[in-house]
């Protein structure tokens, strides 16, 4: 039975991964639709990209209030300049718009992260070495110069002393590392109910984590925007 779905975060023409809310349309006792998701049929139009969800449907399903689940699309190129939208109905609804602009690629700065006195107990902590935590502009000879990469000991606080030791975020505007990442990029995240900022800052950013999330991703904080970074498996350029 076919289902609606909406973006969780933010896409851009970049963006060839991302991931939805969706909701079945059709009777299902109150329950979630994971792992009933059928793999969505993609059209790629002149103008627009049609994606179009289908369930499982469970037999003698009650008509109530049922949770969206999530799931994550796959492209097989970039959303470019078209506009999305959801093929469940007909004719086909926007979901959104064609992308206006490119997504901001500038390098992030630099140097030591610091430690806001009040919020870490060890004095010496104030300002962190590069093997707690770093983060680095991707390297050009392998095209990767969109993009930034944090390595963080850990546990948070931990001076690693090699990559077993570490884990690797990623900043990645322009989808270059697809499925190497554990989850995609947002450049415009909602900061999980249980985040928490670490008190660490470079510049103007902030530090925020989730324990929920914390395998997965952390948040980047800047002003009041928020982007998630994935989590990434020691990615590296010869």
């Amino acid at each position: 039975q076919p289902a609606s779905w909406r973006p969780t975060g933010t896409t851009s023409s970049a963006t060839s991964r991302f991931e939805v809310w969706v909701q079945e349309l059709g009777c299902a006792s109150g329950e979630s639709s994971e792992g009933r998701i059928v793999e969505p049929e993609i059209d790629f139009g002149a103008s627009a990209i049609t994606i179009t969800f289908r369930v499982v449907p469970l037999p003698g399903g009650e008509c109530r209030a049922a949770p969206p689940a999530r799931y994550l699309v796959k492209l097989p190129e970039p959303i470019g300049l078209h506009e999305l939208r959801d093929g469940s109905v007909a004719p086909s609804s926007l979901v959104r718009g064609a992308p206006t602009g490119q997504p901001r690629t500038g390098p992030y700065p630099g140097g030591p992260w610091s430690m806001d006195a009040q919020a870490w107990s060890d004095p010496t902590k104030e300002v962190w070495s590069d093997r707690a935590l770093n983060m680095i502009l991707g390297p050009a000879h392998c095209g990767w110069e969109s993009s930034n990469f944090m390595h963080m000991g850990w546990p948070l606080g931990h001076e690693a002393k090699d990559s077993t030791e570490a884990r690797q975020y990623i900043r990645d505007p322009l989808g270059i590392f697809g499925d190497a990442l554990s989850v995609p990029y947002e450049a415009e995240a909602a900061l999980p109910d249980d985040a928490r900022f670490t008190g660490l800052r470079n510049g103007d950013l902030e530090l925020w984590i989730s324990n929920r999330e914390i395998d997965g991703a952390v948040y980047v904080v800047n002003g009041d925007g928020a982007e998630r970074w994935p989590r990434a498996t020691m990615i590296g350029c010869a």
